[in-house]
């Protein structure tokens, strides 16, 4: 598990391949405090909304789990849309407009960024 907290938003990314080890620091924030992260076994990956499960501060993090060994760039680029729509709109009250789109384009750069190093890193990808 990879935490990325953002240099200007208060926003967190947090990136795993196991669900076990994000449910030892977070739980899925749309289900509440005794729901850990569950990915099924069929999806390729999933994108949520955390909380951690001690009281200290954090920014507002969403997480991706990625369910294979081998993240092909599509799911990537799809998984860090998701990332980046609940990041801007639930962590920095973003709407995807017209006036909004530079600080939107900005936070899908860094989730991009983030899962690309992490990817490196993973994989041993040369990226």
């Amino acid at each position: 598990m990879k935490y990325y907290e953002n240099d200007i938003y208060p926003v967190a990314l947090v990136l795993s391949h196991d669900a076990e080890s994000v449910n030892k620091e977070y739980y899925n924030a749309a289900y509440g405090e005794d729901d850990d992260v569950v990915i099924k076994p069929t999806a390729e990956a999933q994108t949520m909304f955390l909380t951690r499960r001690t009281d200290k501060y954090y920014a507002m993090a969403v997480g991706i789990i990625f369910n294979k060994d081998k993240v092909p760039p599509r799911l990537a680029g799809h998984e860090a849309f998701h990332a980046t729509r609940m990041m801007a709109e639930i962590g920095c009250h973003i709407g995807l407009d017209d006036q909004s789109e530079e600080a939107f384009a900005y936070l899908h750069g860094w989730v991009i960024k983030c899962i690309f190093d992490y990817l490196r890193e993973e994989q041993k990808l040369a990226l």
